[in-house]
This record gives C-alpha cells, structure tokens and sequence, in this order.
C-alpha cells in the first residue's frame, strides 16, 4: 500500500544529487510524493517528481548529467571574460542548456505547462509543483505559478522549465531571466533562494490541518570550526583565490541565507527535515562546483539515501501530530 506525502526541497547546486538517493530510500519505503516545493535545485528535482519521473530514472539524469553543460560556453579570456560577460548581462553565464535539458525531460512525461501537473482536490483545480523566484527590481519573493499572474501572464500556461530556470538562476553567476509582463515592461528574474531557500511555508503555517504527512529536504555542510580548520590546512598556494572560488563563495553565501522573513515556525519542524550532508574529505561540497567528479557524486547520493533511510526508521506522521498540531489528519 502506497503512502502519500507531501514535500519541500531547499535550493544547493550540484549538491540535489543527495536528493536524487533521499527519494530513492522514499520510494522503496513505499511512499509517493502528491504536492512538491522547491527552490533552485530543490525546484529541479521536484519538477521531476511532480512531472511522474521515479527514483530511478531521477538516479539515472543526475549522474548521466554532464554539470559542466551548466555554465554553458567557456570563455576564450578566462577572468576578463567573464567580467565582460557580467558587464553585458549581469551575470557571467546563461542557463539556456539548463532550460532545454529540463524542457526535454519534462516533455518526455507529457509536460510543458502548468497545466499538465494539474489534477482536482474536491472540485478545486490545483498544481501538483510550486517553485519560489525572485524579482530583483520588486525585491519580492516569487511563488510560481501562481504569481504570473501579477505580471498579466497566464500561469496554466506557463512553461514549467522557463519557471524552474527562473528559480535556479544564482544572481551573478548566472544571467537573470528577463520576463516580459503583458505591458512589455522587462523584469529581471534571478534565484528563489535570494529571499526563501526552503520554503516550507509554501504547504504549512503551522496552524491548519495537514491532509498528509510534509516532509522537509535540507543540506547541512560541516560545522563553521571545522571549515575553518580545514581552510588553514591548505597551503598557501591553494588558498589563491581565483574568479570561480569568488562564485562559489558567494552561491555558498546565498543558499546558506536564513529565510527569516518566510521560515516556517512549526512546533517539531527539525523532526520532519531529511538532513542531508554535504562534506565529503572534510570540505563542504560547493553549490557550483560543476565539474564534481564522481566520487564526490557517489558520495552525495549515498548521504542522501542514507539520511533519508534513518529518518524514516524513526518517522512516525501521528505522533508528530499527536505532540505537535492539536488537529487531526484527515
């Protein structure tokens, strides 16, 4: 018998191959995800989800992925490139490979739009996938699809992947997405992580009655003193900080931002989190390292079913309710 969930993914770069083993350990625990939410990479694998991909295909796209294709082309003057680049469009490098990648995929299952991840509750039509971006010039926090319709665009047919570029474009490393309102004015798109880079709030404010359990997918890197420890280890000469180390540090930045004007205060909230790590030889694995090697891919994939797999060894969905929510699941 199949047990049904609900479920948020945080945002972390290359780091969502852990996800890919967290919904593998699900799925042969026999649940199936209804309702899923992410941002940036969280966004990604729960198109996937939301879209009818099982875990072992998902398993199969993260590692058959070349990461590298995400930064599109190279550039031919290295730094003075990229800072070119950056002058031009904001950003040093275009997501267009990510958008025909993921459209490709999504089609595969029949979906384009948002209309095609939706199915009726009661009568009432609802999205089976919910993605968070922000705009940069509104300083707003995006909940996609149903936000489109601010900028007069209708969001049944909004394509799903230009939905989910919007939300993984990491500011500076990658270009906005330019979205043009049903007024011709252009606004500038970029991560939803910048605002909200787990947005449980999405399916939960704590007070209303769950119809399911809601489970939360985070990563956790290695302690502050720990990083620290390991920073002067290396030597001088790895120290040197080049244009790609100032990336990462600032997407590490940025997907470690707190969410404190949209955190969900939930009562227990730390007991429905998969916590999955992130450090692999004592060092944080980086949202943007695109040229992971395999070792570290392996390494993310078995955390993440690791993780998943001891949480739910001790996952009890009434309990929880039971201690924490005074109501009752349907």
């Amino acid at each position: 018998m199949k047990k049904i969930c609900d479920a948020v993914f945080m945002g972390g770069g290359v780091r969502g191959i852990g996800y890919a083993g967290a919904v593998k350990a699900f799925h042969i625990a026999g649940y199936e995800f209804k309702n899923v939410a992410g941002s940036s990479v969280g966004a990604i694998i729960a198109s996937l989800i939301a879209a009818g991909y099982t875990s072992e295909e998902i398993e199969r796209e993260m590692f058959d992925l070349n990461y590298k294709k995400f930064k599109g082309k190279d550039f031919h003057f290295g730094l003075i490139g990229g800072l070119i680049s950056f002058r031009k469009d904001y950003g040093v490098y275009n997501s267009d490979f990510f958008e025909k990648w993921l459209a490709e995929l999504l089609a595969r299952k029949g979906v384009v739009t948002f209309k095609d991840l939706e199915y009726k509750d009661n009568g009432v039509i609802k999205t089976r996938l919910t993605v968070t971006a922000t705009d940069i010039f509104r300083k707003k926090l995006l909940i996609l699809p149903q936000d489109f319709t601010e900028y007069g665009l209708d969001p049944r047919e909004f394509e799903v992947a230009k939905a989910v570029r919007m939300s993984m474009s990491i500011p500076i490393f990658y270009h906005p997405y330019k979205l043009i309102d049903s007024d011709g004015i252009e606004h500038w798109i970029v991560d939803g992580g910048i605002l909200c880079n787990y947005p449980m709030f999405l399916f939960d404010n704590g007070k209303d009655k769950l119809k399911r359990p809601l489970i939360g997918f985070k990563f956790e890197g290695c302690t502050q003193k720990s990083q620290m420890q390991h920073e002067k280890e290396k030597s001088a000469e790895e120290q040197k900080e080049g244009f790609g180390e100032y990336l990462a540090r600032i997407a590490d930045i940025l997907f470690c931002s707190q969410d404190l004007q949209y955190s969900s205060i939930v009562r227990g909230e730390s007991l429905r989190i998969v916590k999955i790590p992130v450090t692999v030889d004592g060092k944080d694995i980086s949202p943007i390292d695109f040229g992971i090697c395999k070792k570290a891919s392996t390494a993310l994939f078995d955390y993440g079913y690791a993780a998943a797999t001891q949480f739910l060894q001790n996952w009890n969905f009434e309990k929880w309710l039971s201690k924490y929510r005074t109501c009752l699941c349907e």
